[in-house]
């Protein structure tokens, strides 16, 4: 069988080809790969979002299996819930009713990063304590439960004043002691 020649090609191919030419066709295809690129990227921000947005579930979880560890700052003393599990983690204080006084709920941030937290399914006030290493780097005081019925969209977004390791949620109150540059000693302590 002899080969073909350009002329005894099937119509479409040499109207392709004459596209292609013309460059009209590689602008569609650039113009595609950059939409799908950006498409990506914007998934993958949305994704790393949610991942670092801590507090994002309309679903209660048990907080019976989860470690304690003792956080002391500059003297004053806290037994807080380790949440440990991305589901800990998104579930956070949602939907409880009240924090025993002195207690509290720890995020481990890792990698460290500008955390942000939002109030999502909250039924109490609390003060957020943004820590780096071991001291203190901000205090978000009185951060306000939403009003039920308030659409997610609509909460504000509290974000941690620079990278942090961990964040401490606690009585609204509990912190007006408490400011940057204290002292943070956090040690295991057990589970409930």
């Amino acid at each position: 069988m002899a080969p073909r020649d350009y002329d005894s090609r099937p119509t479409a191919f040499v109207n392709y080809t004459k596209i292609c030419q013309d460059g009209t066709m590689r602008l569609r295809l650039v113009l595609m790969v950059l939409i799908l690129i950006i498409g990506a990227s914007i998934g993958g921000y949305l994704w790393y979002q949610s991942r670092h947005s801590l507090q994002a579930t309309s679903v209660p979880a048990s907080s019976a299996s989860l470690p304690l560890v003792s956080v002391k700052i500059s003297g004053t003393a806290f037994t807080a819930e380790a949440a440990t599990t991305v589901d800990e983690e998104t579930q956070g204080l949602s939907f409880r009713k009240s924090l025993p006084v002195g207690h509290g709920m720890l995020f481990t941030i890792d990698p460290p990063d500008r955390a942000t937290f939002w109030m999502k399914d909250m039924l109490f006030n609390l003060d957020l304590v943004w820590i780096r290493g071991d001291k203190v780097v901000g205090v978000t005081a009185n951060v306000p439960a939403p009003v039920a019925g308030t659409d997610p969209s609509d909460l504000p977004i509290y974000q941690a004043p620079s990278v942090v390791d961990y964040v401490l949620e606690i009585n609204a109150g509990a912190a007006n002691s408490l400011k940057a540059g204290d002292l943070v000693v956090i040690t295991q302590t057990g589970s409930i």
